[in-house]
């Protein structure tokens, strides 16, 4: 199994914790670090803007990844939320299995119910 880290930003810390319990309640990742306080820059309408932005680093399993930015997309406030994708080339066996455990939980339940 391989796994992956999904980058986004959201317009502030409220937004990204939101996201984030979604993402976990959906079990679609593993893990979110959220940090505060980023300042962005980037061109957007023509112009260049800067923006006080929450980043957000997403942990899941290369096989969720297009669920996870399915529902980054259905609720992110952005009209073009940037999404992008790493694949983790190297992690230890222990936080692989785990991250399996965690994901595969969600399924179990979804069957049970």
């Amino acid at each position: 199994m391989s796994l992956a880290t999904i980058y986004l930003t959201a317009p502030d810390k409220e937004t990204a914790l939101s996201l984030a319990r979604q993402l976990l309640e959906r079990r679609a990742v593993a893990c979110v670090n959220v940090v505060d306080n980023a300042t962005s820059l980037f061109w957007w309408k023509g112009k260049i803007e800067q923006e006080n932005e929450a980043v957000m680093f997403c942990k899941t399993r290369m096989r969720d990844v297009n669920r996870a930015i399915e529902i980054i997309k259905e609720l992110h406030p952005y009209e073009l939320p940037v999404i992008t994708t790493t694949p983790i080339l190297k992690s230890s066996l222990e936080t692989i299995e785990w991250a399996d455990s965690v994901l595969d939980a969600g399924s179990d339940a979804e069957k049970e119910a």
